[in-house]
């Protein structure tokens, strides 16, 4: 295998798994997570680490998105003049669907929650990765001071080793849970009358799922007929009032603007997150959805 690796692809595509199963051997270095940590580091000084690496006798993977030519020439040239005969692969991931990697997106946030944010982690700013999918999906609008994103060629110096990607989680067990979903705001449109009713199906349900979860949603869409913040939270009160034989669960959104657009309705950002918190099985036969507000659930 070459000296240097150059992974080119979107994020949440699994280039950093791929590293993992495939090049264990190699040296890591991302440029993106070592901007965060430094934000004055210069490329130049990315490039030397490499080349250190290289010269300690480590062959390297470079794991970023590298959209651009320019970026990669720089790699390769500054590279080759400073390690003669070295040599260059370029592994691109491509996604199986578009969806893919909004999904993917949701299951790395709620890892966080449940792991914590390791120190190698890149932050995730859902703002910046909305726009970085745009990029990746071909909206011009979005590209950086008006650069082009330039699929890599074998002219550029390198073997390119192209891989397909699928939606893929680090644990060693099936998602295998069914969940009753709760649409809090649905419910609440509809009065104290209506609690009554969703309590009976939260203790039948149950019953017949006994390692179900109930998760109650408020998805922070607001409209003219919204209710208020307290009013909102005794509805939810009432709901779980003497229901005490399983656990409840309840997620909001307090900033849809902070979330990313897959999580703002109708998109199932949300499902996707908490399916990944509860490891539920998306087409168990025991899932239900009460309350919802939108038709295209």
């Amino acid at each position: 295998m070459a000296d240097v690796i150059i992974f080119y692809g979107l994020p949440f595509t699994g280039k950093t798994a791929h590293y993992e199963a495939n090049y264990a051997s190699y040296q890591r270095v991302s440029a993106e997570e070592m901007y965060q940590n430094d934000p004055t580091i210069s490329l130049r000084q990315i490039i030397l680490q490499v080349v250190g690496y290289l010269r300690n006798g480590c062959k390297v993977v470079i794991d970023d998105e590298n959209w651009s030519a320019v970026t990669r020439a720089s790699y390769i040239n500054s590279i080759g003049s400073k390690i003669p005969g070295c040599s260059f692969d370029c592994v691109t991931f491509e996604p199986s669907e578009k969806i893919q990697v909004y999904w993917a997106r949701e299951w790395a946030l709620a890892e966080l929650c449940i792991t914590g944010l390791p120190d190698n982690h890149i932050r995730i700013d859902m703002c910046q990765s909305d726009n970085k999918f745009k990029r990746w999906f071909n909206d011009a609008s979005s590209m950086p001071n008006r650069q082009t994103l330039t699929p890599p060629r074998e002219s550029e110096g390198f073997t390119i080793i192209k891989v397909k990607t699928y939606l893929q989680t680090r644990v060693f067990y099936k998602f295998e849970v069914p969940a009753l979903f709760i649409e809090l705001e649905g419910i609440a449109k509809h009065g104290s009358e209506k609690i009554s009713q969703v309590r009976d199906t939260m203790n039948r349900w149950y019953k017949f799922n006994p390692c179900g979860r109930i998760i109650i949603i408020n998805d922070g869409q607001k409209d003219e007929d919204s209710q208020e913040e307290s009013q909102m939270k005794k509805i939810l009160l009432e709901i779980c009032e003497d229901f005490n034989i399983c656990p409840v669960y309840f997620c909001g959104i307090e900033d849809n603007s902070r979330c990313g657009q897959f999580a703002v309705p109708p998109n199932p950002g949300l499902i996707a997150w908490l399916q990944r918190l509860h490891h539920i099985q998306l087409n168990h036969r025991g899932n239900i959805v009460l309350g919802f507000k939108y038709s295209t659930h």
